[in-house]
């Protein structure tokens, strides 16, 4: 159990450190001076991007594993001492766990509003005096609206921005799919937590009144014991009584017999 939460952790630890890189090579996107630039990075950032959700799919997973394990353990014989600490480490890795898929959030929803501050940048490059609700109304789906075509700029360079913005576009949708995906491992190791809860209360439960039970039965032995104790000395007296009783009527007997 120790071993493997040991692990758990260090693997954790590694996600931590693969957000800052996303972080720090996106903030990289944002300002790279060339195509051929910005394509390097926005092909190492997916790269450690899968690295990541993988990682985090496998350490949801070896959590629950351990929690599993934890609780049939817990059922069987195992201090409460040994419970409580086993209760907390899993408790550790599960907030360890919720806090790299908020930093990871966090970090997403900063990079995809820079991303559309960027886009509509670009739609104002050629329509300068769109109002604000016509850009909202572009960014909600920019490659459907041939936009750029129509404008009054040449058709090469109106065709280098679409590629942008398609690019840009496509790189958002990415972004929103990793955040629905930090989303649903958040919901469900929530989920983890509060049927964990509910298992632990019945546990808990379940081993005071076996505490209770134990020290009533305990007691009880203790009575029955006394009890045996006095049957004992008293099952003697009545035989070192009946002895006694035995050799007065024989006494008698004798008495009665020498008068005649």
């Amino acid at each position: 159990f120790i071993s493997e939460s040991w692990l758990i952790e260090k693997d954790l630890d590694v996600i931590l450190s693969n957000i800052s890189n996303i972080q720090s090579t996106q903030t990289q996107i944002a300002i790279a001076t060339s195509k051929r630039q910005e394509n390097s990075l926005i092909s190492t950032r997916d790269s450690i991007m899968d690295s990541t959700r993988n990682l985090l799919n496998d350490t949801k997973n070896r959590i629950k594993t351990l929690e599993l394990q934890d609780l049939r353990i817990s059922r069987n014989s195992i201090t409460w001492e040994d419970f409580e600490l086993r209760k907390q480490r899993v408790t550790h890795l599960k907030e360890k766990f919720v806090t790299c898929l908020q930093t990871y959030r966090k970090i997403e929803n900063i990079y995809m509003k820079q991303q559309k501050e960027r886009l509509s940048r670009q739609y104002k490059i050629v329509y300068p005096d769109a109002k604000d609700e016509e850009i909202d109304e572009y960014l909600k789906n920019p490659t459907d609206q041939p936009v750029f075509l129509s404008s009054r700029r040449s058709i090469i360079d109106s065709k280098n921005v679409l590629e942008e913005v398609n690019k840009r576009h496509h790189d958002n949708k990415k972004i929103e799919q990793t955040i629905s995906e930090l989303v649903a491992l958040f919901e469900e190791i929530q989920l983890q937590v509060e049927l964990q809860d509910e298992i632990i209360i019945s546990i808990t439960d379940e081993v005071k009144t076996v505490e209770v039970t134990t020290r009533e039965a305990k007691v009880e032995l203790e009575k029955v014991e006394v009890v045996n104790k006095s049957s004992r000395k008293l099952k003697w007296l009545c035989a070192l009584f009946t002895l006694i009783l035995f050799g007065i009527i024989i006494l008698i007997v004798i008495l009665i017999t020498n008068n005649k």
